[in-house]
């Protein structure tokens, strides 16, 4: 079986936002203890040629823009940017500037620009844009992480679910040409989605994307799936009975279908922005977990909106 192609840009946009609070407490803890989370973040669709339309191609957003209130009770936005290239891009620290720029001139708000280097490459670490010309002379900063420093960190976490995140972005990098070593640790990633201390929708949520970045020939899948099964027989007969049983995985395949059904919408609004109304009324007319699970990917993937839907549309029509 041929694995398919990864788009990880999508996934971590997603991811991001959808967790956001939790990706700034684990990479970004200095901005996490800024923010009043008691006022919830807006997210901003921003595409930059239309904020200028002189903007290069290429440079058409930002992964994650989010307007947060502050501590100190002004609002700001957090600017949060993941490249994932297998060589270096000379243009990246150009293009921080360029959402920085357009973004502080059209909101006329503080900006903070945050970075993640999800590469491979460990010295390669833009932090930095200068521009000189003349007497002219200009120099932005902003604040990057690399996670294959943060690899360490990521495997002693216990409590931020983007630990567990990381943990299946290196390792899916790392492990791509040894399938057998990916199986093994997908295992040992979804145990530890059930030993710690991860919440049952963070548990659901997880498994979806831990699955995308780790996604293995039909064999090894099932091999996988076999050990979390036993691993939930085993946790499930600890402390509940037959009737009860029953009720509860009735409960959790409802929860499951509700937390892609979510979780498709998420992916969605984060690559094409607005969605259509019908959108949600013919997701919750999917009739079954595995094709929720098939349309996630797809969203993930799919070129355009208009694609996804037609999809959508006849997926319903034939179940």
């Amino acid at each position: 079986m041929t694995i398919q192609p990864i788009d990880y840009d999508a996934v971590w946009k997603e991811v991001v936002q959808h967790l956001f609070r939790d990706t700034l407490a684990f990479l970004f803890p200095d901005v996490e203890a800024l923010v009043d989370w008691s006022v919830k973040p807006t997210f901003l669709n921003v595409e930059l040629p239309k904020l200028n339309p002189l903007v290069p191609r290429g440079m058409r957003r930002p992964d994650v823009v989010a307007q947060v209130r502050l501590r100190d009770q002004q609002s700001a936005l957090v600017v949060l940017h993941t490249e994932i290239q297998v060589s270096p891009d000379p243009q990246f620290a150009e293009r921080m500037f360029v959402y920085f720029y357009h973004l502080r001139e059209r909101h006329r708000l503080p900006v903070m620009s945050l970075a993640i280097l999800a590469d491979t490459n460990p010295s390669w670490r833009p932090t930095s844009y200068e521009y000189r010309f003349g007497q002219t002379y200009a120099r932005f900063e902003y604040q990057v992480v690399k996670l294959l420093d943060l690899e360490a960190k990521a495997y002693q976490e216990e409590a931020n679910p983007i630990a567990l995140f990381v943990q299946a972005h290196l390792a899916s990098l790392k492990l791509r040409g040894d399938l057998r070593l990916m199986a093994e640790e997908k295992k040992r990633l979804f145990r530890k989605m059930l030993e710690q201390g991860y919440n049952s929708p963070h548990i659901r949520y997880l498994y979806q994307v831990v699955d995308q970045f780790m996604s293995l020939p039909y064999d090894l899948e099932r091999e996988v799936e076999a050990v979390i099964e036993e691993m939930k027989r085993r946790r499930r007969r600890k402390w509940i009975g037959p009737q009860e049983r029953l009720a509860v995985e009735r409960g959790l395949r409802q929860g499951l279908e509700e937390g892609l059904q979510q979780a498709i919408l998420n992916t969605l609004q984060v690559r094409f922005g607005e969605l259509p109304e019908e959108t949600r009324p013919l997701l919750e007319r999917v009739p079954d977990v595995e094709t929720l699970n098939r349309l996630h990917l797809f969203s993930v993937q799919v070129e355009s909106l208009e694609r996804f839907l037609s999809e959508l549309r006849n997926t319903v029509s034939e179940g």
